[in-house]
């Protein structure tokens, strides 16, 4: 048997894949873009429900900016969409005691009182520089 014979199976087995528009997915397993589309649908789809649930709440924006920098994130969104996922699993006893806990945090931390003395006083940023400078 020729080597051109053996080789007509993986042939076929390659033309197959590289005619079908597939990608690797996030676990390592190639999906088809039709697929791919359908996963990015239902994250936008579940990303809604989380927004809107957060929306109807009654939490605020200061508690999901409080709550971000309490679950160690700098965006406020993954804390929205946080706080949404625990009332979508009806758990707003964890929102509240992260919430008490960040109060709780906030009132540990020495308050930085230079900064709102300079804040609250008639001077400015270039006074500021100035002085920075001396």
């Amino acid at each position: 048997m020729s080597s051109k014979k053996k080789n007509i199976p993986l042939t076929i087995a390659i033309s197959v894949i590289l005619a079908s528009p597939a990608i690797p997915s996030n676990n390592g397993a190639w999906i088809t873009s039709a697929q791919a589309a359908q996963s990015t649908s239902q994250t936008v789809n579940h990303e809604k429900q989380l927004i809107e649930a957060y929306v109807k709440s009654r939490y605020n924006y200061a508690d999901a900016e409080s709550l971000a920098r309490f679950w160690g994130s700098n965006r406020v969104w993954d804390a929205k969409l946080k706080i949404g996922d625990y009332i979508l699993k009806n758990n707003q006893t964890a929102i509240d005691q992260a919430l008490d806990n960040t109060q709780v945090v906030q009132s540990i931390r020495p308050q930085d009182s230079g900064n709102e003395a300079f804040f609250n006083s008639k001077y400015t940023y270039d006074d500021a520089s100035i002085l920075a400078s001396f």
